[in-house]
This record gives structure tokens, sequence and C-alpha cells, in this order.
């Protein structure tokens, strides 16, 4: 009796673990979680970096986005069209109904289970990201690239006159 209900444990543990591993299934409840702004869901099928960015969404989230925006949300639909897997790594290509671009998310196998994984950096790419308060706080500003417009002149004699002396 205690030995069939051993098998009987095993068996289960192995028939969840196999169908919970899967990148292709974990990537459609992640994306279907994240686009229905459903972070808490998401963060079940994340790396600690990606809940991490889920909180930022979140704090983004309550102070933007009116109660006709979230109800329009859960209206996406995600679609994956490939999972290329590497070892423990996997690429996730999908689309939505809100954006029809091919689109990419990371994932990750961790003790067996494969968890998405997103970055600050895979968010904003390597760009500088400064907020300036003094200004306005919703501002975000892209300092990657630096542009001197109209006249420099005066930039030219001062440093003319420094060189004098």
């Amino acid at each position: 009796m205690r030995k069939g209900i051993v098998a009987i444990l095993f068996t289960m543990m192995f028939l969840v673990s196999c169908g919970a591993g899967d990148a292709e299934k974990v990537a459609e409840k992640w994306l279907t979680a994240f686009w229905h702004l459903d972070y808490e869901t998401a963060e079940q099928y994340s790396t600690k970096e990606t809940i991490d960015v889920l909180k930022m969404f979140a704090m983004l989230e309550e102070r933007v986005l009116s109660d006709s925006a979230l109800a329009e949300a859960k209206k996406i639909k995600v679609k994956v069209k490939e999972v290329l897997e590497d070892g423990g790594k996997a690429t996730v290509i999908y689309t939505t109904s809100a954006i029809q671009e091919d689109q990419t998310i990371f994932l990750v196998r961790q003790e067996g289970q494969w968890y998405v994984q997103m970055t600050k950096d895979d968010m904003f790419g390597d760009k500088d990201v400064v907020v300036d308060p003094d200004t306005n706080p919703n501002i975000v500003a892209d300092t990657t690239t630096t542009q001197v417009t109209g006249d420099t002149s005066a930039a030219d004699i001062n440093t003319d006159k420094a060189t004098e002396k």
C-alpha cells in the first residue's frame, strides 16, 4: 500500500514538473499576465531581476493608467511565434493584438524550471536614463548623444583668452 502511494506521488510530481517547465508555456503565461497588467501572476514565472522590473511597471501603472486603459489591457491577446532553446536559455519571439511586430523575451532555466529574464537594461538598452526633477519629474532624457546648436563663438573666445594668459 505504501509503495503504491509513493509511486503515485512520484508520478504526479513528474507530470507537474514536466508541464511547468516547458519554455513556451511559461512564456505564454508570463506574457499574458504582463500584457494584462497582472504583475503578481507574472512574478511567479520571473527571475529576481524581472520581479524588480515588474515592480517598476506596477508603480508606473498606478500613476498613469486610467480604468478604461486597464480594462483594454485585459483584452490583449498574445501569440508565441517561436521558441529557440539553447541549453539553459531560451529566446521567445511573440506578437500581441496591440503590437503586431515581432517582439522578444528571454528565459533562463533555474533549478529545472523556466523563468523570464528581463533587466532594466533590457527595457532601456544601453542608454543612460536621467530624470531631471528640477524641470519635470515625468520627463526622461536620453543622454547617449550630445548635440550643440547655435553660436558657439563665445566659448571659442573664452578658450582663446584662457590660452593667452
